[in-house]
């Protein structure tokens, strides 16, 4: 597991830094989302650094699955935010490759698909988990909503969303 505010600063790079809250989310242990229903993008940037954070194992060298679960209203949007996402994220990498390091650039590049890949992104029901899978998180849904005890109880409050 890479830890989340890393995986912040490499997605999002430099002149896009953690705010407060995302810092605490990031760092608050078993947080696998926060308790809002809508579309923002802050709190949907902040959810997929805490997939991906999941995602690769650089001890292991290897890459897990990861479920992002939200609810199908929002489900292409979501997709829309991860393409969006990725392809900022390849746009800034390619600023980086020189005739000097091409075949670095396109491992890097190579790398990142494969780790933005892992995400798949469906509704608890969709994919019939009934339990928690090993590596998951929750965009768009409340303590409040009818979902699994387990997304309900990791799910962050933020206080003045009132989750």
């Amino acid at each position: 597991m890479i830890p989340p505010t890393r995986v912040h600063r490499l997605i999002y790079g430099k002149e896009s830094p953690p705010t407060k809250d995302q810092e605490l989310v990031y760092r608050k242990e078993g947080v696998r989302g926060i308790s809002f229903h809508g579309r923002d993008h802050k709190i949907f940037e902040t959810t997929l650094a805490l997939a991906l954070s999941q995602a690769y194992e650089p001890k292991k060298d290897e890459y897990g699955k990861v479920f992002l679960f939200a609810p199908v209203k929002d489900q292409e949007w979501v997709f829309e935010q991860i393409g969006r996402i990725a392809f900022d994220l390849t746009k800034r990498v390619r600023t980086y490759i020189t005739k000097d390091n091409t075949e670095e650039g396109k491992k890097l590049l190579q790398w990142m698909r494969r780790w933005i890949e892992t995400i798949h992104v469906g509704a608890p029901i969709t994919w019939g988990k009934i339990y928690p899978p090993d590596h998951w998180v929750s965009y768009g849904h409340r303590i409040l909503d009818p979902v699994p005890t387990w997304i309900r109880e990791a799910l962050w409050v933020q206080d003045d969303h009132h989750g």
